[in-house]
């Protein structure tokens, strides 16, 4: 017989069955012990799963099964493993359309990835190299041939079949049944709100393990599109966005800053913990004689600095579906951004970044957003990854010509890897001063320190430019970090003696900054709780600009009725008065006059307008506005 199916022989069926159990229980406690069996929707979804696999195995003619198990078990341990070197840089697992989305910038940044991984990544081969010699090992095995009906046969090969659909069908029915709730509120605390909406990937890994997220991601990826309302998410968005106030806000510092020039720097992986006086004292001088935003932070999203820049530019929040705003959705109308609000008043408006133009599509989507924009080779330079130093003294000089000029730049130095191999070797003087400042301090966060030492020069050229050609009145300058650093301060705890010697609690320390600076005039610190899409809100403020208010989603930080805003890929909400983590589903009250429950009922109001919102752009909102 050489057909492409056989039904197997009772003493081979036993051996199969047995070590298949032996495999599951060694790849379950000793390779995989981190993501298989963590809950009980794991432990019936993962064990229907393995025995829709042994079930395939049973029935598919030797040799046939040894290459079928082979590609099944190297996909799954391979999709493991991405996960756990996503995991480590972003601090939440990716989703498929997001590897592909990113694949041109994945090659560009190889030594990068290389850093998140680990020796102990070999185990994921383990598994399919284990199964396959195990199913080789029994088709080798010739075993006796007992007489029995062919319907025996079948029936045997069925078995796993059943157990797989039993487990399988239990998996879905206790989502659904989790569903059954009296409010609104209690539903959002359920396992089907956390299946269906997915407020974060690592709620849903927490609840229903990694395997489950390969399945619901293959869902949202093919299936959910089909099923999508986007009139009625489109109708929710106009209801949040109609409520906004149209008025202008009128801080104390409401067109402070009105005519003057503003440089705007995205500052690459910047976080409070790298402005020191001895290592970074232009960076120190702007954050000791700036306004300093104590509560400000930028998270690490799917987009990471791409996402950064949208929410700074446009006060809209990036897509949630996986794909890379700025690669997907490169062409949605914007209907407020940055650039063309100042341009709008007569501003020349350019954005720089030393590295190439094509990375995250920036070449495309800022000229769309109003701005000039200028990569290594526009600013003439012979190649691109110029260093920041370099680059800013060629900026400056563009700068200090203008007038009226808004200017945005991305930085590019202090980006992973953090490995001495990558130092760039004009940097390894700095790296000697840091080893002598902070001795103690990992390698890595050494090489962090180093590279953002670069930056610091570049601004001190420019601030010195300034100064001597009279114009340094004139210049605000806004400095940001996009996202904290991937692949440094892993282990937060590490670090507590060296921000209490920096006068920081151990967040503020590693959380990103948010500086205004001008001219050591505008000292101080704000306290209210923000975000990315916070900062064109709050320089329209200073700025004295009018924008449309119910097209954007931020506030400025000088707003006294703005109650503060915060959210990250891992579920946590903040505001001035609460702060709530989602995967720990812990609320902790910073406004004693608030009751828990209406800390809740806040918890819950921002979490699905966060939700909703996240449509604008992947629904393309306002185009349906146009005319």
């Amino acid at each position: 017989m050489h057909d492409a199916f056989y039904f197997i022989w009772v003493d081979d069926f036993i051996l199969q069955f047995a070590t298949l159990l032996i495999l599951i229980t060694i790849a379950s406690f000793f390779i995989y012990q981190d993501f298989l069996f963590n809950t009980t929707y794991g432990q019936k979804l993962e064990i229907g799963f393995l025995f829709s696999l042994f079930f395939l195995v049973v029935i598919l003619r030797r040799n046939w099964d040894v290459i079928f198990s082979a590609i099944i078990l190297s996909i799954f341990s391979l999709f493991i493993f991405i996960q756990t070197v996503y995991f480590r840089a972003f601090g939440q697992f990716g989703k498929i359309v997001t590897a592909f989305s990113m694949r041109n910038e994945a090659v560009q940044t190889t030594s990068s990835a290389q850093e998140f991984l680990k020796w102990m990544d070999l185990k994921f081969i383990l598994l399919p190299l284990c199964f396959v010699i195990a199913i080789v090992y029994v088709n080798k095995i010739h075993t006796k041939e007992y007489k029995v009906f062919k319907s025996v046969k079948g029936y045997l090969t069925l078995i796993p079949l059943l157990i797989s659909m039993i487990f399988i069908s239990t998996y879905y029915y206790d989502i659904q049944k989790s569903r059954s709730t009296e409010s609104e509120f209690t539903y959002y605390k359920t396992d089907h709100y956390i299946y269906t909406v997915i407020p974060t990937t690592n709620a849903f890994v927490d609840k229903f393990g990694l395997l489950a997220w390969t399945i619901r991601d293959f869902e949202i990826t093919l299936i959910d599109p089909f099923f999508s309302n986007n009139k009625q998410e489109n109708k929710e968005i106009e209801t949040i966005l109609s409520s906004r106030s149209k008025e202008n806000v009128i801080s104390e510092y409401s067109s402070i800053f009105k005519d003057k020039q503003l440089f705007l720097i995205e500052a690459e992986s910047l976080n409070n913990f790298a402005i020191d006086p001895v290592l970074t004292p232009n960076l120190y001088r702007l954050y000791s004689n700036g306004m300093k935003m104590r509560n400000y932070n930028s998270p690490l999203l799917y987009g990471s600095t791409s996402d950064a820049e949208l929410m700074v530019n446009t006060s809209l929040y990036p897509t949630n579906d996986g794909y890379v705003t700025f690669h997907k959705y490169y062409d949605a109308v914007f209907p407020v951004t940055l650039a063309n609000t100042f341009n709008a008043v007569g501003y020349r408006s350019i954005a720089s970044h030393n590295n190439y133009g094509e990375f995250y599509n920036r070449n495309i989507v800022l000229p769309n957003m109003g701005y000039i924009f200028y990569d290594c080779i526009d600013m003439g330079f012979e190649t691109q990854m110029i260093g920041d130093a370099e680059f800013l003294e060629t900026l400056t000089w563009i700068m200090v010509e203008k007038e009226k000029l808004l200017s945005f730049w991305i930085s590019f130095d202090a980006h992973q890897p953090y490995s001495i191999e990558d130092l760039k070797e004009e940097m390894l003087p700095y790296l000697d001063e840091v080893q002598k400042a902070y001795p103690d301090l990992p390698l890595n966060e050494q090489v962090y320190l180093a590279k953002n030492m670069d930056l610091d020069r570049g601004i001190g050229y420019l601030l010195e430019v300034y100064t001597y050609s009279n114009r340094i009145d004139d210049l605000v300058i806004m400095i940001y970090g996009d996202h904290q650093p991937k692949g440094a301060f892993l282990n937060p705890e590490e670090y507590t003696t060296y921000c209490d010697a920096k006068a920081m609690d151990l967040e503020t320390c590693l959380n990103t900054p948010f500086i205004i600076w001008n001219n050591d005039a505008f000292v101080g610190e704000n306290n209210t709780v923000s975000n990315p899409t916070d900062i064109p809100i709050t320089i329209y403020d200073l700025f004295g600009l009018d924008y449309d208010h119910q097209k954007v989603l931020g506030h400025s930080v000088f707003d006294p009725n703005y109650q503060g805003f915060y959210f990250d890929a891992n579920g946590t909400v903040k505001t001035n008065d609460f702060t709530y983590n989602s995967l720990t589903d812990v609320i902790e009250l910073n406004n004693t006059s608030l009751v828990m429950d209406e800390a809740n009922l806040k918890a819950l109001e921002y979490q699905n307008e966060v939700t909703i919102l996240r449509k604008i752009i992947e629904n393309d909102y306002f185009s349906t506005l146009i005319p």
